[in-house]
C-alpha cells in the first residue's frame, strides 16, 4: 500500500471512528471505552476486547451542561455529550480511573447518565516506591482481569497477556520511531496526517495499526528521490551564504559615517527594508 493510501486510511479512521467500531463489533469484539488516563489496555486485549480512546471531540456541548459546571473539563464534558448523543452506544463497558478529582465526578455522572454501559472503577496509587503500593496494584488488576473476563466471555491467560504485552510494546516502539522519522520528513507528514496516524490507533485493533506504522515508517526510511537531493546539493554548494540572498546585495547600504540621530534612524530603516527583501527570496520560502 501507498504512503498516501496509509495516510488516508488513518484520516479515515479518525474522522469516522464508528465506522471501525462497527467492524469490530461485527467481528465478535467487546468494546471497553479508555477515558484518560493510564488505562492498562493490555489487559482489555488479553481478554479479547478491544480497547477504545476516548479523548473527548470538537463538538458543541448542550446536554452534558445538564451534569456538569460550565468551567468543568472540556474533555470529559464531550466524552459525556457523545454519549447522551448515542455516538457510544457500540460500548460493552467503560473503565473510570480516579487520579483526579474531576474524573471521580465524571464517572459518577456518567454512571447515572448511561446506565447501560458496564463501569468498572479503577483506583491507582499515586506513589510506586512502596511495597504496599505495588501490592494494591496488583489487586486491583487482579479485579479488573476478572470484571473483564466476566463481561467478555475470555478469562485472562499468561500466554494472552504475554502476547498483549508483547504486542503494545511493539505499537509503542513504532511510534517512536515514526515520531522520529516525521520530523526528518515534515513535508511529507504534516501535523495533521501526523496526528491522524498516532490517533487511529485509538479505534483500531493494535494489530493493525502495527502493521500501519510499520509499512508508514518503512516508506519514510527509503532513500529520498535524487532530484531532491541534487537540489539540496545545489542549494549547500551556493556561493551565498545560507543567511543571506541576491536581495541583499540590490539595496544599498547606510553609510558608515551617519552618526546623527536622523541618520542612525534611517540606517536602521534601511536595515528593515533588507530583511523585508531577504524574507520574499527563495531561499527562505
Amino acid at each position: 500500500m501507498e504512503l498516501n493510501q496509509l495516510f488516508s486510511r488513518c484520516a479515515d479512521v479518525c474522522a469516522h471512528p464508528a465506522r471501525a467500531m462497527q467492524a469490530a463489533k461485527e467481528a465478535g469484539k467487546r468494546l471497553i471505552g479508555c477515558p484518560p488516563v493510564y488505562v492498562p489496555e493490555e489487559l482489555i486485549y488479553a481478554c479479547g476486547a478491544l480497547p477504545v480512546g476516548l479523548w473527548g471531540a470538537d463538538i458543541g456541548i448542550s446536554r452534558a451542561k445538564e451534569y456538569f459546571p460550565a468551567f468543568f473539563c472540556g474533555v470529559l464534558q464531550t466524552i459525556l455529550e457523545l454519549g447522551l448523543t448515542h455516538a457510544l452506544d457500540c460500548l460493552d463497558g467503560i473503565v473510570f480511573t480516579q487520579l483526579c478529582d474531576q474524573l471521580k465526578c465524571f464517572s459518577q455522572n456518567f454512571t447515572a447518565a448511561l446506565p447501560h454501559i458496564a463501569p468498572f472503577y479503577l483506583q491507582q496509587p499515586q506513589v510506586r516506591e512502596p511495597a504496599y503500593a505495588a501490592d494494591f496494584l496488583e489487586a486491583r488488576y487482579a479485579q479488573f482481569a476478572a470484571w473483564l473476563g466476566d463481561l467478555t466471555g475470555k478469562p485472562l491467560t499468561e500466554e494472552s497477556l504475554a502476547q498483549a504485552v508483547s504486542l503494545y510494546n511493539e505499537n509503542r516502539r513504532l511510534l517512536r520511531e515514526f515520531s522520529r522519522l516525521a520530523a526528518s520528513h515534515t513535508k511529507t507528514v504534516t501535523p495533521f496526517l501526523r496526528s491522524r496516524t498516532i490517533k487511529s490507533g485509538y479505534f483500531l485493533d493494535c494489530a493493525e495499526h502495527n502493521r500501519i506504522l510499520r509499512a508508514v515508517n518503512e516508506a519514510l526510511s527509503r532513500p529520498r528521490k535524487s532530484g531532491a537531493a541534487s537540489a539540496s546539493s545545489r542549494r549547500a554548494s551556493s556561493p551565498t551564504p545560507p543567511n543571506f540572498c541576491s536581495c541583499w546585495k540590490s539595496i544599498p547600504s547606510a553609510s558608515p559615517r551617519t552618526t546623527s540621530r536622523t541618520n542612525r534612524a534611517a540606517s536602521a530603516r534601511t536595515r528593515n527594508r533588507r530583511r523585508c527583501a531577504a524574507s520574499r527570496c527563495a531561499i527562505f520560502r
